[in-house]
């Protein structure tokens, strides 16, 4: 034990507890990092750009980082140099070869410069790299010249030009136009429902698509979404005209896919679809019946409900869509514009193209 007139030469211990946050005072936000040897400072306005994200969590932690300022990383220096124009508000997309690193082509900084954006956890460079780009007005289609992904309207984090809507529609702040909405890598499925009874047993089935998306994302505040096992799902029970749905490949078009879901063999066109169908999707069929009773003014009647749904799985690469505005006396409806989905037989043919054959 130290007298009071002794010193200890040891470090003092630090308690495991974070320090509560600190909010930086005014002229005293400078954070430095650290790349390879090579500092780069930023503002609090900087690391708070594209939030919540890696820097972010790093210097407003309570541990090391936040306490000294600084924060180490092994990662490219000419690439992060591109990441504090980001997060200064400049443009760096698209990548040129005068603003990427020497000796590397174009290709191979965009797939570096994604990978960056991802460990630094920057959301929305993330969807700019990963989403198509507009480059013709819209507007003369009815929709609006924005493009929003998807993982954006679940969480709830829209560009400022484009708004949810209390219905859920998604729309142009200034033109009042749907925004095409893109998905990329996520489940998609046909079910097809028919609800019959004893009174109505040709009733006509209902279809719809849907898009599961991985439950790592947000959830939406919107009420058009529903979850399934954990996973948010945009469910689309209506299509754009013209629309397009590629199954391995193969074009279908949307007006057939619903069509064929009235009545499969109505023509020979969504015939080819019934089999396409049967013959790629994972298939999947559930049945189910209960008596529904009830009083009809004078007496009590019983009813048999059978319910039926089929489903078929895809991946979908990309899929587009809109959540348009009800019209007046109408159900405001998702509507599938175009999707590329691949089936389960060549989604194993893409990582080996032997091993779904021996399956």
């Amino acid at each position: 034990m130290l007298s009071p007139n002794q010193t200890s030469t040891e470090p003092p211990l630090l308690s495991s507890v974070p320090e509560p946050p600190q909010t930086p005072p005014p002229g005293n936000d400078i954070y430095t990092v650290i790349i390879r040897g090579e500092e780069f400072q930023l503002t609090h306005a900087q690391i708070s750009f594209d939030s919540p994200n890696h820097f972010l969590d790093c210097f407003t932690s309570g541990f090391l980082e936040s306490r000294e300022r600084v924060l180490r990383l092994d990662r490219n220096p000419s690439l992060f140099a591109l990441i504090v124009d980001y997060l200064s508000g400049y443009p760096i997309l698209p990548l040129t070869p005068d603003s990427i690193p020497g000796g590397m082509g174009v290709t191979t900084a965009r797939r570096y410069l994604l990978a960056d954006a991802q460990y630094y956890r920057l959301q929305r460079l993330c969807s700019q790299m990963t989403m198509p780009s507009l480059r013709t007005p819209l507007g003369w289609a009815g929709l609006a010249d924005e493009m929003v992904n998807l993982r954006d309207v679940l969480a709830s984090t829209l560009p400022d030009e484009v708004i949810q809507q209390a219905d859920g529609s998604v729309v142009s702040r200034l033109s009042g136009n749907p925004v095409l909405i893109y998905a990329q890598d996520v489940s998609f499925r046909i079910v097809v429902r028919r609800l019959t009874t004893d009174s109505a047993p040709n009733r006509e089935p209902s279809l719809s698509l849907e898009l599961s998306v991985p439950s790592g994302l947000a959830e939406s505040k919107s009420s058009q979404l529903h979850a399934d096992g954990g996973d948010p799902i945009v469910s689309m029970t209506d299509f754009e005209r013209n629309g397009v749905l590629h199954i391995d490949g193969s074009p279908h078009k949307l007006s057939d896919v619903f069509d064929w879901c009235k009545s499969p063999e109505k023509s020979s066109m969504t015939r080819n679809l019934d089999a396409s169908l049967r013959g790629t999707g994972v298939y999947s069929l559930t049945d189910s019946s209960e008596e529904i009773s009830w009083v009809d003014g004078r007496y009590r009647c019983l009813s048999k409900v059978n319910n039926r749904e089929v489903t078929y799985s895809y991946w979908a690469d990309m899929a587009l869509c809109t959540f348009r505005p009800a019209r007046e006396n109408q159900v405001r409806k998702n509507m599938l514009v175009r999707a590329k989905v691949r089936s389960l037989h060549r989604v194993l043919d893409d990582l080996d193209p032997g091993l779904a054959d021996t399956l």
